[in-house]
């Protein structure tokens, strides 16, 4: 092993070496990812919300959003909305999900809760 101490070969270890991986939401490295920047907070009358109704495996999902709130905060909306209608759903990325179609539902709870709407 002698003469080794004089081999330079790239950086060394431990000197600032990251390794950045890929976003699975937007594709882009994740030191520039969009999707994950941050998003200010809204008051839910400064929200602009659209529904929307998707076929997933031939089953309905009404996808409504996006929402500008902390992540604990929509837990408990989305419990709520979920305990109202009688169905089951998710949050994810910035919109909630919901098993169905029950846009029209959906709408007039986060219209009585003060929400603001895309018409």
């Amino acid at each position: 092993m002698r003469g080794l101490e004089n081999l330079q070969i790239g950086a060394k270890l431990g000197e600032g070496w990251s390794v950045d991986t890929v976003c699975k939401g937007c594709g882009e490295l994740e030191s520039e990812c969009r999707c994950h920047a941050f998003k200010e907070r809204r008051e839910p009358k400064a929200h602009k919300l659209h529904f929307r109704l998707e076929k997933r495996q031939g089953k309905s999902v009404t996808c409504a959003g996006e929402f500008f709130l902390e992540e604990s905060e929509m837990k408990e909306w989305l419990k709520k909305l979920k305990s109202s209608l009688g169905c089951g759903g998710t949050y994810k990325g910035g919109f909630i999900e919901l098993q169905g179609e029950w846009r029209e539902k959906a709408r007039a709870f986060f219209e009585k809760a003060g929400f603001g709407l895309k018409r």
